[in-house]
């Protein structure tokens, strides 16, 4: 009966020693990675399109591998070209040291990416577009898009309200990943033609590219070249009209860190060049195409972390770029170097209903002898509106083209409704009708150096507008946005000649600006 006793202690006292001393967790160590598409996309270009896996990583539980593993879905989810996206493992026997090995696959089907649609679009800027597009934003499964349209313009750059003025032609685009070896490259594509009706003479624009991308461990090499052909009528005073470019470069993204979460930190510095000529040399008076052969040093930042949670984003992203380009051609010593820096950050958050999102950009040509036009940066705001008097030398007397400029964006997307026909209804054809609306109010403010008063970034001349953003997201295409954007010139509708502020130095045809078309503004 003693011994019993004992034996019946001593197995009770061991087995609480055994629950008193935790496990050791279990170690996974990720070999191999399969995709398995039930679609087109080739899983070579689900794995280009990817950050690098991180084969022979241990991870220490198997909340952390799994935690790995989601992230490889939300890095698929962010393609916006697939769907139905699972995963699954299998784990074998663990090594000497306890780890286990595990093999996970992916399966998923396509979004659907091909549109065949009329699609009519309208710009303040520019006119109303009437075309018929054909667009696969994942031609042949390598995450990569064609498209192809062909219509017609009614309005130009200079009057698009006047309908009389009809432009017809088509444009057509694709790039093309492919690999040699253990290099990744891809072929870009480019031609568009149109001939405005009352013009004697069409305009067209050809251009080809091609970049070679050589591994370098976790870096790489990028090297690139492209040549264009085109025509423009507007350099016809100056018999340019016919003109080639010639572009190269050598680009060296290098992985210098990563943040949390693995969102790596890119730095990249560059030289490039470019040369554009025609049959009798470019006349120096164009100053469009005259700052010519170009060589340009610089190196740029960027690191990027947004996510895709269904229709609204969460994140942010962050690139500067610091360069100074030689204008060979130059006559002064003035006009011969170009330096220029740039910086530019995104912030999104995503709820279930409601979003915010946020875009900063800063630039400056340090030298004041190049401009850019920041009207595509601001909604409501006239890309092309001029000066209320002359101000520039060139021809040119476009108030929003400047050597130094600030802007901010701010959007505020709100869940409206998602239809869900297809579940109410015994048609399979319905389901291609199915759509999130989102309505956006957003607010856009522009600060620039101003060449009519010589003032730089003062708010009492700044640009501010806001409005409204309707926004349809199809079910079935979910790498498209249709967006249709009302913008109201506040500065010169609302503010202009009261508390200070001026807008009197412009002068812009009115004061609204419309946009119906394809795409998110940042």
């Amino acid at each position: 009966m003693r011994t019993t006793l004992r034996t019946t202690f001593a197995a009770s006292l061991l087995s609480l020693c055994c629950s008193i001393i935790p496990a050791a967790a279990e170690q996974y160590r990720l070999e191999s990675l399969t995709f398995n598409s039930l679609g087109k996309t080739k899983p070579a270009a689900i794995r280009n399109a990817l950050p690098p896996v991180e084969y022979g990583q241990i991870f220490d539980t198997q909340e952390a591998f799994e935690a790995y593993l989601d992230s490889i879905v939300q890095a698929l989810e962010n393609t916006r070209q697939l769907d139905k996206i699972r995963y699954s493992y299998t784990v074998s026997g663990g090594d000497s040291s306890g780890i286990l090995s595990a093999d996970a696959t992916y399966t998923f089907t396509d979004s659907h990416s091909i549109v065949i649609v009329p699609a009519p679009s309208l710009n303040s800027n520019s006119g109303t577009q009437l075309k018929l597009v054909f667009n696969d934003s994942n031609f042949m499964g390598l995450l990569s898009p064609l498209s192809l349209s062909v219509g017609a313009k009614l309005g130009t750059e200079s009057e698009p309200e006047n309908f009389s003025k009809v432009t017809a032609g088509f444009d057509f685009a694709y790039t093309y990943p492919f690999s040699l070896g253990k290099t990744k490259n891809e072929w870009d594509n480019a031609f568009s033609f149109s001939w405005l009706l009352d013009s004697n003479e069409p305009e067209f624009s050809a251009r080809s590219g091609i970049t070679v991308g050589i591994p370098l461990g976790r870096h790489e090499l990028d090297v690139k070249f492209a040549q264009l052909a085109a025509r423009k009528n507007e350099y016809a005073p100056y018999g340019d009209q016919l003109y080639f470019t010639e572009e190269g470069g050598i680009f060296l993204p290098l992985t210098v860190t990563e943040l949390k979460g693995g969102v790596p930190v890119v730095y990249t510095p560059f030289v490039s060049a470019s040369y554009t000529w025609d049959i009798d040399g470019i006349d120096s008076r164009n100053t469009a195409l005259a700052a010519t052969p170009q060589l340009r040093l610089g190196h740029r930042l960027d690191l990027r972390n947004i996510q895709w949670n269904g229709n609204f984003r969460t994140g942010y992203s962050f690139s500067m770029e610091q360069s100074v380009a030689q204008n060979l051609n130059a006559d002064g010593f003035d006009e011969m170097f170009i330096p220029f820096t740039c910086a530019e950050i995104k912030l999104f958050k995503g709820w279930s209903r409601a979003g915010i999102g946020g875009a900063f950009y800063a630039f400056d040509y340090l030298s004041g002898n190049s401009t850019a036009n920041i009207g595509a940066r601001l909604r409501g705001i006239l890309d092309n509106q001029e000066f209320s008097m002359p101000v520039s030398a060139d021809g040119k007397n476009y108030a929003l083209d400047t050597t130094a400029a600030i802007t901010l964006n701010m959007d505020f997307p709100i869940h409206i409704f998602t239809t869900h026909f297809a579940e109410h209804s015994s048609s399979k054809l319905l389901q291609y009708l199915d759509i999130e609306l989102q309505v956006s109010p957003f607010l856009d403010i522009g600060l620039l150096a101003n060449k009519a008063t010589g003032h730089t970034f003062d708010l009492k001349e700044g640009l501010y507008a806001g409005g409204i953003e309707f926004l349809i997201f199809p079910q079935q295409w979910k790498s498209y946005t249709i967006r249709a954007s009302v913008g109201v010139d506040a500065s010169r509708a609302l503010l202009d000649g009261h508390f200070g502020f001026d807008s009197s130095w412009r002068n812009p045809r009115h004061n609204y600006e419309i946009f119906i078309g394809v795409g998110n503004q940042f």
